[in-house]
């Protein structure tokens, strides 16, 4: 599967190759640093629940906690990595322009975009390239957060009051509140 894109103002009609291995490989590597960034943001949001719900802090506005240290694009790993795919591609087309030859992709996106990631894991900030290979713990702990929260929203029950049987003493007549016994239903929330 190929994209063709048109080159502007090229009296041959040419047009610009890209492959589906140039967007499928990168982006893997860049879902991957997609992924990572959220769960970064969801172990934070839920560490900052806990400080908020034990008094630790005397901020208790979650929300103004979150956008200050979560949403900020150069403390993760996905912008940076948007960006270097760009470049690479710049760098993919200008190889061709100036070699008047079509040229591979990869060759450019791929020291690009794991260049990238490398330079950031390894950095002060950051400081994680061990924890990349291995699989990064704050990856790990989402999972358990979610599968969590999946494991309590499944237990949810809704308990519901339905009017229970009509008294024996006078069937014909209404049943007074006092009269009629409330009975719990519970239902599955899915």
């Amino acid at each position: 599967m190929l994209l063709t894109i048109p080159r502007i103002n090229d009296y041959r009609g040419g047009a610009a190759l890209l492959g589906l291995g140039d967007i499928v490989l990168p982006g893997l590597l860049i879902s991957f640093a997609a992924r990572l960034d959220a769960a970064k943001a969801l172990v934070q949001t839920c560490n900052l629940a806990v400080i908020n719900a034990r008094g630790n802090n005397p901020t208790t506005d979650a929300t103004a906690l979150d956008t200050t240290t979560i949403h900020s694009w150069y403390k993760g790993y996905f912008y940076p990595l948007v960006l270097a795919y760009f470049v690479g591609l710049l760098g993919a087309n200008l190889g061709v322009y100036f070699m008047n030859q079509g040229q591979p992709a990869l060759l450019y996106l791929v020291p690009a975009c794991l260049g990238t990631m490398l330079i950031l894991g390894s950095s002060w900030y950051h400081n994680e390239l061990a924890d990349l290979w291995k699989g990064p713990p704050a990856i790990q702990t989402a999972d358990r957060v979610l599968q969590a929260m999946r494991f309590n929203n499944s237990r949810r029950t809704l308990t519901t009051a339905t009017p229970g049987p009509p008294s024996p003493a006078s069937p014909a007549s209404p049943a007074t509140p006092a009269e009629t016994e409330m009975i719990p239903i519970q239902q599955e929330i899915s």
